[in-house]
């Protein structure tokens, strides 16, 4: 889970954070790009694949994390297990 209180930076994994805005030796600053998210907490989804040494991907997925609701079936199983002894 990712709990974040705003907007968020996407940014090459290659780069230190701290060094966004800090300009090459041969000119230019890493490559970002701002993202609007909303405060809250998000599930964070991520996958690698590599086809080979030269040649591979990351992706990751930022979905709204959704509080969970009580499973009314568990009350239910609960209380039949509590009566499962003939009482």
């Amino acid at each position: 889970m990712w709990i974040t209180d705003g907007p968020a930076v996407l940014m090459d994994s290659a780069e230190a954070g701290a060094e966004l805005n800090v300009e090459y030796p041969g000119g230019g600053l890493p490559v970002q790009a701002g993202i609007s998210l909303p405060p809250g907490r998000w599930r964070v989804r991520a996958v690698h694949t590599e086809a080979d040494e030269e040649n591979w991907i990351g992706q990751e997925r930022t979905e709204p994390r959704r509080p969970r609701r009580p499973d009314p079936r568990l009350d239910r199983l609960t209380c039949d297990f509590a009566g499962h002894d003939g009482t």
